[in-house]
């Protein structure tokens, strides 16, 4: 996603700690993310289905990115 991209572009030119606070946010959106499928009004096979997937996407994008990150050493 070009925008979570860009948020940890940011935060590596701002913070030291870029990659904690980016894996914070991302973690936060990620279970925020989770909001919709859990409590629209579809069927319980639905709403496994759709959580599923958010969790499998979101670790795929956090751990993607996360392993990405420069570290304070490596941007120095």
């Amino acid at each position: 996603m070009p925008s979570d991209r860009g948020l940890l572009a940011v935060l590596e030119r701002r913070t030291v700690n870029a990659r904690k606070v980016w894996t914070v946010v991302a973690v936060t959106a990620c279970v925020l993310s989770l909001g919709s499928p859990l409590t629209s009004g579809i069927g319980a096979g639905a709403r496994v289905g759709l959580a599923a997937l958010h969790l499998v996407v979101g670790a795929a994008v956090i751990l993607g990115l996360r392993r990405t990150a420069l570290s304070a050493t490596e941007r120095c």
